[in-house]
């Protein structure tokens, strides 16, 4: 077996490398709509994003997943709560292949516009 050892890696091109590290993450995003912002503070393998109403964020990959099973994991901005699923009752629905739900709430339990911060781990398709 052999060991690699570098410092830094590009693509041929000379930009930055898509990780495909089965444990490395897949996607991630800060989706902002405090303030009517409605608009990716920054992602990665996120295509687009679509404001759902009060809290709530649509994000759809550029590079799907393998299936449902992946694993969510987020953060809220502005002293909120971060749902990693639209709603409860929604369960997995909100996990497609090719898109993610989220859901920013107060900690009274009322959803409010704030910042979305998710990452997304599991296998592309």
């Amino acid at each position: 077996m052999s060991t690699i050892k570098v410092d830094t890696v590009q693509s041929t091109g000379g930009g930055a490398v898509t990780l495909t590290n089965q444990h490395a993450i897949k996607a991630w995003y800060g989706y902002d709509l405090y303030d009517s912002q409605n608009s990716f503070e920054g992602s990665f393998n996120i295509a687009s994003g679509t404001d759902d109403g009060t809290g709530l964020v649509t994000a759809t990959f550029t590079n799907a997943m393998s299936s449902q099973d992946y694993t969510p994991a987020g953060a809220a901005a502005k002293n909120g709560l971060m749902g990693t699923q639209a709603t409860n009752s929604e369960g997995k629905a909100s996990r497609t292949t090719s898109a993610f739900k989220s859901c920013q709430v107060s900690y009274s339990g009322s959803a409010f516009d704030g910042i979305h911060y998710i990452h997304i781990a599991g296998d592309l398709a």
